[in-house]
């Protein structure tokens, strides 16, 4: 453990858990201030107390005795908002990555990924020992050419995000199902960073571009713009009882509590109404755009809330995380590994919560920051 530790610590990029209290927030997925807000925390409290058990823990596995009605109502609830056939909730979108690959995926099949897919969808796809191939990011042509290698009798998954964590590039979904049903593989994808942002409830970009019926799953994770916690697997109803007999992060797991299936029940009710922030949130993005136009910052402008400022080298773009935060701006660095070397980004994430002023100063301090470390 020392040996590897000090081998990362030399490259630059030993991680450390950090707070940074008292800064204006541009790193957090709070898109539109859930986790803080007042009114979730109360429709939380006020259902809790209503509740008419006294059993709050999970006691078991939702197959053994953490299972109730509750999760039934919430799932239902969350399979009609997105417009599926059914819904699984999972203790974390990490879990129901995993488990939905590890299960659905079987040795011998083949899986193309976009190269900037998220680590769970990685792992996943790793633990089910099936054939991995990456395309470019974003790259239909690319997509294209790999599917054509690959032998027609074999099943094909192609795996994506609809909005990428890292940029908030946005996924061509249309011309990639175009090409699943041309090439008759099977769609699966990531929107976590998409529901409660996109589409006109906050559904995500599937619904949006109403594509549910030819997506194979959607992985819907509520620790961004929901502001709570868990995750759940929305597809058919075939799929559901499938994860329930064969998906281990769910069989063998402890159920989730029963505030945390209320916690995700209020913040669907919350987000369904939430038209205000989502259209606070995209005119300060526009705003954002307006200010770097021109400036001397190399932002990979996006239509989402995550955009990214390329800073090359650990050194350099932990640097300039360093100095806004002295500034009084908390705005994290994704350095390598976490991405390729040389790639390394400034994630900076805008809230409905973020005032324009605040915007305003913080693109000078980026500026100076930037020309300070070069």
């Amino acid at each position: 453990m020392t040996k590897r530790l000090s081998e990362r610590e030399l490259r630059g990029n030993l991680r450390h858990l950090r707070t940074r209290e008292g800064c204006i927030d541009f790193t957090s997925n709070d898109y539109l201030g859930l986790a803080r807000s007042g009114q979730l925390h109360s429709a939380i409290t006020e259902k809790i107390t209503a509740l008419q058990t006294c059993v709050h823990g999970s006691t078991g596995s939702r197959l053994l005795t953490g299972h109730s009605v509750l999760f039934e109502q919430v799932e239902k609830k969350i399979a009609h908002f997105h417009r599926s056939e059914g819904a699984l909730l999972y203790n974390s979108g990490y879990t129901a990555s995993i488990g939905l690959l590890d299960a659905l995926l079987q040795p011998g099949d083949c899986v193309v990924h976009d190269v900037h897919i998220h680590a769970s969808f990685q792992d996943g796809i790793r633990l089910s020992k099936a054939r991995k191939i990456p395309f470019r990011h974003n790259d239909t042509q690319h997509l294209e050419n790999r599917l054509k290698t690959l032998d027609r009798e074999q099943r094909v998954f192609v795996c994506v995000e609809s909005v990428y964590s890292l940029d908030g590039s946005i996924a061509p979904l249309e011309a990639i199902l175009k090409l699943c049903l041309k090439h008759q593989a099977q769609l699966v994808v990531d929107e976590a960073h998409a529901i409660g942002i996109l589409g006109t409830h906050g559904e995500g970009l599937v619904s949006q571009l109403n594509l549910e019926s030819l997506v194979c799953a959607r992985v819907c994770t509520y620790g961004k713009a929901f502001g709570v916690h868990g995750a759940a697997i929305v597809g058919s109803n075939l799929l559901r009882k499938y994860l329930i007999n064969f998906s281990r992060p769910f069989c063998y797991t402890t159920a989730m509590p029963i505030h945390n299936v209320i916690a995700i029940d209020c913040a669907y009710d919350i987000i369904t109404n939430a038209e205000v922030e989502r259209e606070r949130l995209i005119s300060l993005i526009a705003y954002f755009h307006a200010l770097v136009e021109g400036s001397n910052i190399p932002v990979v402008k996006s239509s989402t809330p995550i955009q990214g400022v390329l800073i090359p080298g650990n050194e350099r773009v932990k640097a300039v995380s360093v100095r806004l935060a002295a500034s009084g701006f908390d705005v994290r660095a994704v350095m390598s590994p976490t991405v390729k070397r040389g790639s390394e980004i400034l994630r900076l994430c805008l809230h409905s919560f973020n005032r324009p002023e605040d915007v305003e100063r913080l693109v000078r301090e980026i500026e100076r920051a930037i020309k300070e470390v070069s």
